[in-house]
């Protein structure tokens, strides 16, 4: 059996040395108590991913049994996160490099996979948040741009946090937030596509919240590495992990902890997007004056 978690956020960009020092530190700690195989970087774009990348990298050390994976969890230009996976370290500095967040669309995931070898991922897609394909271009374009995706995320355990707001006793209030839970953490089957994989995704923000990790009965063939395996489009299934074994105190703490990074999150899309627009009306107005 191997493991993989496919979405990942050190989250340690926009923070002090010393918290960003604390944080990566109890990272690593908590990284080398799961024993995840694979473990793939996903930092959004808007906050430095390429350094995300590095800086876990350098707090796991070289001879971690956890391999680190160069990805970044990008943003279109209608607001839906896609994963890109890289092969190399090399390969997210390019991207990085030329791609932007809100620079681009939904259907371009193709292609950008094709210009920068990348395996693409749809996470959440029917997340309570703003930001999955399906809630945000409804079923139609769901299904066209999933399908040409590598994976599609079938759990995402960050939704286990949220569960807690959506009990029965609360059923009648949050009967739409508890079902884009519930399909957030399981994804119904009708909308798993024929020859797309299946992700299983923490979505950590925060160390020792990596409830669930992806496992599958694979193996390497010779001559493969992770990324040739990945191509094969594997069938991940969610496995819990130790961390699961938190009370429900400390649960609610997280859940409050995840909430403010999800607020600071949202303003920082809310500005980039703002500046996003305003330079493309400028430049939009100036091409219309100059001709």
């Amino acid at each position: 059996m191997i493991t993989f978690d496919l979405h990942y956020h050190p989250n340690v960009c926009r923070v002090s040395p010393s918290v960003r020092q604390r944080r990566l530190l109890k990272h690593a700690s908590h990284i080398r108590t799961v024993g995840v195989d694979y473990l793939a970087c996903t930092e959004h774009a808007y906050k430095n991913p390429l350094d995300g990348y590095r800086f876990l990298r350098d707090a796991l050390g070289p001879y971690s049994n956890t391999t680190l994976i160069p990805g970044v969890e990008c943003i279109s230009r209608e607001g839906v996160d896609i994963i890109f996976l890289f092969r190399r370290e090399s390969d997210l500095e390019d991207y990085v490099r030329h791609v932007r967040p809100f620079s681009w669309t939904v259907t371009d995931m193709e292609k950008m996979a094709r210009d920068f070898n990348a395996i693409t991922v749809v996470p959440h897609p029917f997340s309570p948040g703003k930001t999955g394909l399906a809630k945000v271009m409804g079923l139609e374009t769901y299904y066209q741009v999933t399908e040409k995706a590598h994976y599609v995320e079938v759990h995402n355990s960050a939704s286990h946090l949220m569960k807690r707001f959506a009990r029965k006793k609360f059923a009648k209030q949050f009967d739409t937030i508890q079902k884009q839970i519930a399909w957030t953490m399981d994804l119904p089957h009708e909308y798993r596509m024929d020859g797309v994989g299946w992700a299983v995704g923490s979505d950590v923000h925060f160390p020792g919240q990596q409830f669930y990790i992806g496992a599958a009965d694979v193996a390497m063939q010779p001559g493969e590495d992770w990324f040739d395996l990945l191509k094969g489009r594997i069938k991940f299934e969610p496995v819990e992990t130790e961390a699961l074994d938190m009370s429900l105190g400390m649960e609610y703490r997280c859940l409050i902890k995840n909430s403010r990074c999800v607020l600071s999150e949202s303003t920082i899309k809310a500005h980039k997007r703002a500046k996003r627009w305003i330079r493309r009306s400028l430049s939009d107005f100036a091409a219309k004056q100059a001709a």
